[in-house]
């Protein structure tokens, strides 16, 4: 393990500079994996897709990582907002039953 603190949250930006030292040979995976005490598969992972770049050149591989982190950041923001939107929901719903509401009353059975 290096003297540097451990990393408990690897943002795309260090990730990215890991695959690129992967793929211009600096070092493996496996390096990477003992180094920061990740999984190996977690690495190869990040490997492939930063691999399904379809972008030629520097540009094309600044462009692949940024969209990747926007990918990841999307959904980090789409998981966040459904918490948020179900206890909205369930705090209504205590609101509701608090003031005397019987939420189901209107609820009919379907026709058969």
């Amino acid at each position: 393990m290096s003297d540097e603190a451990p990393v408990k949250r690897w943002t795309a930006k260090r990730e990215s500079a890991v695959v690129i030292d992967i793929f211009k040979g600096k070092t493996t995976p496996v390096e990477v994996a003992r180094q920061h005490d990740l999984t190996v598969a977690e690495v190869e992972r990040w490997v492939v897709r930063m691999r399904r770049n379809f972008l030629k050149g520097a540009l094309g591989e600044a462009i692949n990582s940024i969209l990747a982190a926007a990918g990841f950041n999307i959904r980090w923001l789409m998981h966040w907002l459904l918490v948020f939107l179900r206890r909205i929901l369930s705090a209504f719903l205590r609101l509701l039953n608090q003031g005397g509401y019987d939420v189901c009353s209107n609820l009919k059975p379907a026709a058969a």
